[in-house]
């Protein structure tokens, strides 16, 4: 028993060391998961005007729209995730990757 204890600590501490590419692989996954309702959002809006300024509309928006909310979100995410007790961080994780995939399920996206 005090073996699967250690490895569980030894998990932890790999996991706490991957933080910032967990944090990436999180909020990339849910922008996938809300992409399209973010689109619709800048659709809405850039409806009325003509082509070239609904192309550089969407040229914006993959840019610097979704490269901002990458930035900030893995920042706060990681942030966050450095709180967390350094044995209690892989059962949250996983929590969070169930959570996630709840979310694509009833978006339709699995």
């Amino acid at each position: 028993m005090e073996s699967l204890f250690a490895l569980y600590v030894k998990l932890n501490i790999w996991l706490r060391s991957q933080l910032p590419q967990i944090s990436f692989g999180i909020i990339a996954t849910i922008l996938i998961i809300y992409g399209n309702n973010i689109n619709r959002f800048f659709k809405k809006i850039l409806k009325r005007y003509n082509f070239f300024i609904r192309i550089l509309g969407f040229v914006i928006v993959c840019s610097f729209v979704y490269g901002a909310l990458t930035l900030v979100g893995v920042n706060i995410f990681r942030n966050l995730l450095y709180k967390i007790d350094r044995n209690m961080l892989a059962p949250v994780l996983f929590l969070a990757l169930i959570f996630i995939g709840i979310l694509a399920d009833r978006k339709k996206q699995i």
